[in-house]
């Protein structure tokens, strides 16, 4: 039958001390986190009104998940594209047989 171990009480206290210390933090942190998702809100509680967008552009990005993709039209990406270099022939092959002799 398995025996027991004793902890002495130092290291026990240590490791109460070490996971007290953790779960504050995650409270401190789930805290925080409610705290600014709640400033996000409506200050009166009620429902919140659409907010209008300034820029086409703005509106654009808001709807693709907050990505500004007005970037791969631009000017300066069409250039970049334009200097890209590959090659455009194949690689040769090796030989299809290795065993036949040449």
């Amino acid at each position: 039958m398995l025996v027991l171990k004793k902890m002495s009480t130092k290291k026990l206290m240590i490791y109460a001390a070490i996971i007290v210390l953790l779960l504050a933090a995650t409270g401190l942190m789930l805290y925080q986190n409610k705290k600014l998702t709640s400033l996000r809100a409506a200050p009166s509680g009620g429902l919140t009104q659409p907010v209008e967008v300034a820029s086409p552009a703005a509106a654009k990005a808001k709807n693709n998940g907050g990505l500004d993709l007005t970037i791969f039209s631009s000017e300066k990406f069409k250039e970049l594209r334009n200097n890209i270099s590959v090659s455009q022939e194949r690689p040769e092959t090796g030989k299809r047989n290795p065993f036949q002799p040449e």
